[in-house]
This record gives C-alpha cells, sequence and structure tokens, in this order.
C-alpha cells in the first residue's frame, strides 16, 4: 500500500492539517508507514480508547484487526471510571454548567436590583403583579363597619331560614 500525503489523510479522515501531520508523525516515529489501513486504525484506535496510548500491542503492528482487540489493561482503562477522556470532558461539561447557572444567577440579579432593564412587555406584567399584590389603603373603621354589617345580614338571612 502506498503511503498517503498530508492531504489525502485530511481529505479521507476529514480531519485539520495539524492532525494529520500528528497522526503521520505518529506513526513514522514509529516506523509504521502511513498507509490508509495503518492511519484507519490509528483512527479507530483514538476513538475507541481517547488517545494514542496502547496503539501497539507487544510490538506488533496495529492494523484493523489488531487493533480493535484490547488487553484487560485497555478495557479497565476503558471501562473503568479513570478513563482521563472523560473524565476530562465531564469536567468540562460541568464547568459549562456551572458557568451557566452562575451566569443565569447573576443576571437574574441584575434585572432585580434594575427592572427598568426588562423589556416593557415584562416591566408590564411587573406593575400588573404589585398592583394585584400591593395592598389597598383601607379605613380600618369602614372595614368593621363593613364586617358588622355582612354579619347582620348572615344572621337574618339564617333566622330566615329556619322560620
Amino acid at each position: 500500500m502506498e503511503e498517503l500525503s498530508i492531504d489525502q489523510i485530511k481529505e479521507i479522515y476529514g480531519i485539520k492539517q495539524a492532525a494529520a501531520y500528528k497522526w503521520r508523525r505518529y506513526l513514522t516515529d514509529r516506523n509504521i508507514k502511513p498507509t490508509q489501513e495503518n492511519l484507519t486504525a490509528l483512527r479507530d484506535h483514538i476513538s475507541s480508547t481517547g488517545g494514542y496510548s496502547g496503539f501497539m500491542e507487544g510490538g506488533e503492528l496495529a492494523t484493523v484487526e489488531n487493533s480493535l482487540k484490547t488487553t484487560p489493561a485497555q478495557e479497565a482503562e476503558f471501562t473503568g471510571e479513570g478513563n482521563a477522556a472523560i473524565t476530562r470532558m465531564v469536567h468540562a461539561a460541568q464547568n459549562k454548567a456551572t458557568a451557566i447557572l452562575i451566569a443565569e444567577q447573576m443576571l437574574t440579579k441584575e434585572f432585580i436590583d434594575n427592572p427598568e432593564a426588562l423589556p416593557e412587555e415584562l416591566q408590564q406584567k411587573v406593575k400588573q403583579a404589585e398592583a394585584i399584590a400591593t395592598p389597598k389603603p383601607v379605613d380600618p373603621l369602614q372595614y368593621a363597619q363593613e364586617l358588622v354589617r355582612k354579619r347582620k345580614q348572615q344572621m337574618q338571612e339564617q333566622q330566615q331560614a329556619a322560620a
């Protein structure tokens, strides 16, 4: 099989130039020809294990067939909790989620402190809610007289119903 050029590697595997150089150098540094078969095996190995580690098993050339074989140590690394690639990915996702939650809380506080920064339709909703929730001024004497009147009316209705 013929060695692939950087442009061929980029086109075949849909990777950037820097990655193509890295893959090619990785193989040539180990005296492995950068053929399509070997590059495919390397790509499959990287995607299944998350890295280059263990690409050559016991000094044997990594081909498509033997790149699919895993040693017990590789299986433990891939399936165990210590898989560095997965741990990094989870940590990055946690950091991103934390940043979003913090930003949301900060923006919420900013809008609470400065409701005039809200869009006009939301400001109207806030004003409507305030109007509903704000107690109306009440004259205590007038309120007491209204309660007494309602109670007298209630008692009259009970007496009429009993008669």
